[in-house]
């Protein structure tokens, strides 16, 4: 019980910190797509969990679930940061850098 109020918890800060950050760092033509998809994929994740659940067993279920979170979690390593972020630590110089490259 306690690891279900966990994922939801994770759950609920990930759905409002991905469009948060999206919005960020995407150009303004962009952000639209991507706010689009990221809403998609969680419908899409969603269903597929449901068909590969009825498949296998539950254990097998689980590590799939975590094999998936501990892959996101080293890929966010190196996602970039945010204009915001930079700003606020005053490295103009990367800021601007990042937003030609955007």
């Amino acid at each position: 019980m306690c690891f279900r109020l966990l994922t939801g918890i994770g759950i609920g800060a990930v759905s409002m910190a991905a469009p948060l950050y999206v919005a960020e760092v995407a150009a303004a033509n962009r952000r639209g797509p991507l706010g689009t998809a990221f809403q998609l994929l969680v419908t899409v994740g969603i269903s597929l969990a449901y068909v590969i659940g009825s498949a296998v067993s539950w254990s097998w279920l689980a590590v799939t679930g975590a094999s998936l979170s501990f892959m996101h979690a080293i890929l966010l390593l190196i996602a970039p940061e945010t204009p915001r972020f930079l700003l606020v630590k005053s490295d103009r110089q990367v800021m601007s850098h990042r937003a030609a490259i955007v």
